[in-house]
């Protein structure tokens, strides 16, 4: 989906079938998300909505790559936590928040599945935690 860095090696034909997303949930896969660093950003929150319009951050393409393989704004992050988990065999003691699970979470300053998907990436981070323990704290506090 890189206009930049793939399209001009692979051409605009196999460059179209990357990321078919939509069509490998129809098809029962299993998807876990990574960081492709320093291709892509290795900040979650910069990547989590781009396969929900599948567009670079100025908007391009206007209609998005291969738009009928966009996947929704929850997908993407379950794919990052749950996905994750699943593919560490560990989706019984992290990738969800529930009693009984380590408590690796962030806490976000705006809830990214009411956030307008191109702002995703702009949410602040306001506390991190692993294993239960705060590992950092924004001085901005929630309301």
């Amino acid at each position: 989906m890189n206009s930049k860095l793939i399209a001009p090696r692979i051409g605009d034909d196999r460059n179209d079938q990357q990321y078919q997303l939509a069509s490998m949930i129809a098809s029962g896969a299993q998807i876990a998300y990574g960081s492709d660093w320093p291709v892509t950003s290795h900040l979650p929150l910069k990547a989590l909505a781009v396969p929900t319009h599948r567009q670079t951050a100025d908007c391009q393409p206007v209609h998005g790559w291969s738009p009928q393989e966009s996947i929704s704004l929850e997908q993407s992050l379950s794919f990052y936590t749950h996905g994750v988990a699943y593919q560490n065999f560990n989706e019984n003691r992290f990738g969800s928040i529930a009693v009984g699970m380590q408590a690796d979470l962030m806490i976000l300053e705006s809830n990214p599945l009411t956030t307008p998907p191109h702002n995703v990436a702009q949410i602040k981070i306001i506390a991190v935690y692993k294993k239960g323990k705060n590992h950092f704290q924004s001085k901005k506090q929630l309301p």
